[in-house]
């Protein structure tokens, strides 16, 4: 976790890209490689440079947008991880991205918190949601507006397979704390195990491969 992280940044809105390098210019253990704002530049950058963390918006000019990119990324730079930082919070748009290989999606509805909370998951490995990008798969399935902003937190993990233990030291919580959230949370939606709330939470993906 004390390696520098090498982030290229891509969105094709100058104002966000600037604002984003930025903010994530003070970040500790982070070198901004480059920006870019076309799928072109991007893959230049790429091969150009030595990226560990490639930031891109969903929706690119050029190759049919941001999955084209994401897609030539994973083919011919397999250890880039890519994070999504997208307005578009379509359930079918967010399954997209992780079906061609995203290592992390967050909405730009999201706070600069939850960006960073996310972006050193992805950092740890594995694929990661922000709060916005699983309110927005769960909510067309059930409703989770009835649970508390905690609750909330504890679901976003839950849903990602972490255990109560993990969950606990990720929120700095009590293990015993972690226990009665998740009780609240499968009450509160009807579930009777948390195996049964992670397949219903993508259960409409068949084809989820690993992420429910």
């Amino acid at each position: 976790m004390n390696k520098i992280q090498r982030l290229a940044i891509a969105d094709d809105h100058k104002l966000f890209l600037q604002t984003t390098a930025r903010i994530l210019s003070t970040w500790e253990r982070i070198e901004l490689v480059a920006t870019a704002t076309h799928v072109e530049q991007v893959k230049q950058v790429i091969a150009q440079h030595r990226v560990d963390i490639l930031m891109t918006d969903l929706k690119m000019p050029s190759m049919a947008g941001g999955l084209s990119l994401i897609r030539w990324v994973r083919e011919h730079h397999p250890s880039v991880k890519i994070m999504v930082v997208s307005m578009d919070a379509n359930p079918q748009s967010i399954r997209a991205a992780f079906e061609h290989g995203v290592n992390g999606y967050v909405c730009k509805d999201d706070d600069i918190v939850e960006l960073e909370r996310v972006f050193w998951l992805v950092v740890a490995g594995g694929r990661h949601l922000s709060h916005k990008a699983v309110e927005a798969m769960t909510e067309e399935s059930f409703p989770i507006h009835d649970l508390t902003s905690r609750e909330r937190n504890v679901y976003d993990l839950l849903v990602q397979k972490y255990t109560g233990p993990q969950i606990a030291e990720q929120l700095e919580i009590s293990p015993k704390t972690v226990k009665t959230h998740r009780q609240n949370i499968l009450k509160k939606l009807g579930f009777k195990d948390t195996i049964d709330l992670i397949l219903n939470h993508f259960r409409k993906d068949n084809s989820a491969k690993g992420e429910g």
